[in-house]
């Protein structure tokens, strides 16, 4: 029935969750409540250091949901159906354990154009630059990208800050990298 909150029989039910989910339960805590808004938030505040698609989100809504950590109910706005989400209560106490917990990054970075500079045989300077001034270009997008971002709480702002130094200091390094590699080679 539309505009009714489900939650599953078994609230909190202990199933394995993953970075995203827990991403996800933090963001309808904050208000941003469905999959779409989660998306939009993701890639305007926090695209620099994590990602989800479409195709991950709205599963992990579900089995949030499923697990009753998420309430959810269908909604129609602007003649569209759709699915907003609440945080229940042991979707609370689960998330906030989680957050006190120590966390060992998997991935510093992911980074395609570094493995590319990591590969490239270094004697062969062109493809070396070429790789380089990829990385830089990529980089000092990035940058004018989460430079303009204007986060809505404290948090947001300090994270961007962080963002904007690795990206400033990615560009920096690849300066220096590509003056160090010498004149360009002569045809």
């Amino acid at each position: 029935m539309p505009g009714e909150l489900k939650t599953a029989e078994r609230p909190g039910a202990e199933v394995e969750l993953g970075p995203s989910a827990y991403m996800a339960m933090a963001m309808v805590r904050d208000g941003i409540n469905t999959g779409y808004r989660i998306k939009q938030m993701l890639e305007r505040v926090a695209s620099f250091f994590w990602s989800a698609s479409y195709g991950q989100i709205y599963p992990e809504l579900r089995k949030l949901e499923a697990a009753g950590l998420l309430a959810g109910r269908e909604v129609t706005e602007s003649g569209r159906l759709r699915r907003e989400y609440s945080l229940t209560a042991a979707g609370e106490k689960r998330l906030r354990t989680w957050l006190a917990e120590p966390a060992e990054p998997s991935l510093w970075l992911r980074n395609e154009g570094l493995l590319r500079l990591m590969l490239v045989d270094w004697e062969d300077r062109e493809l070396a630059r070429k790789n380089l001034r990829e990385l830089r270009r990529m980089s000092a997008d990035r940058l004018e990208a989460v430079g303009a971002l204007v986060p809505p709480r404290e948090r947001g702002r300090r994270i961007q800050a962080l963002g904007v130094r690795l990206l400033e200091e990615t560009v920096r390094w690849c300066d220096e990298t590509d003056a160090a590699l010498g004149p360009p080679d002569e045809a």
